[in-house]
Order: structure tokens, then C-alpha cells, then sequence
């Protein structure tokens, strides 16, 4: 993910999410933050990804909000798991009955009911 704090970090001025963009140089092409409403200078990328872990080094979350971070990933971990078992599950079931499909069909073309051509 290239602009990690989009949405996140906030416009000095109007409280409004920043949102990630691209600038042309000459030669390639820089990223940089912007408020989504148009109202501050562009924010170097570099720049503000910086600013914030410095700022993350001098902050000491207490342990509620540590337990309430592990508590919610351990949710979305799950949740999602949970979404990738079922499609896996589904996937396996469409893959046995192509399987048994193939089966079947081998069976018919080698009793006759299929010429080359068909099958």
C-alpha cells in the first residue's frame, strides 16, 4: 500500500482525510499527500510517513487500548479465515463434481455414446 495514512491523517485547517496522489517530475513520479478537500499544499510523502512515527515513538498506549487492538485483529484474522474456509470449501465441492462431470463423460465416450468429434 503506497499511501498508508490516507484517510487517516487529517487536514490542519478543514479536519478532512488526506488522500494520497501522484506529482510528474521530469523524470518520474513523486508521491504525495493532499487534502481531500483542497485546502492545504501538497505533503511529501516521505515527509509526513516520517512525522508520524516519530510521533508513534513518544506515545505509550495504555493496555486497555492494547488489549482492544489484539482483541480486533484477532476478530478480523477470524472473520476473514472464516471467508477464506468457505470459498476454499466451495471450491473443493465444484472441484469434486467437475471431477465426477469428467468421470462420467470418459465413461459414456468409451460405451459409445460420443464419436471423436463431439467429444
Amino acid at each position: 500500500m503506497i499511501f498508508p495514512l490516507r484517510r487517516i491523517v487529517k487536514c490542519g485547517i478543514c479536519n478532512t482525510g488526506l488522500t494520497g496522489g501522484w506529482s510528474k517530475g521530469r523524470s518520474t513520479r513523486y508521491p504525495y499527500y493532499r487534502c481531500a478537500g483542497g485546502c492545504t499544499k501538497s505533503i511529501k510523502l516521505k515527509v509526513l510517513d516520517d512525522a508520524v512515527v516519530d510521533l508513534l515513538k513518544h506515545v505509550t498506549p495504555k493496555e486497555e487500548a492494547i488489549n482492544l487492538f489484539i482483541s480486533r485483529m484477532y476478530k478480523v484474522y477470524h472473520e476473514r479465515y472464516s471467508r477464506l474456509r468457505t470459498m476454499k470449501d466451495r471450491a473443493d465441492t465444484e472441484i469434486v463434481t467437475l471431477q465426477e462431470t469428467r468421470r462420467q463423460l470418459v465413461r459414456e465416450k468409451l460405451i459409445g455414446y460420443y464419436s471423436d468429434d463431439i467429444f
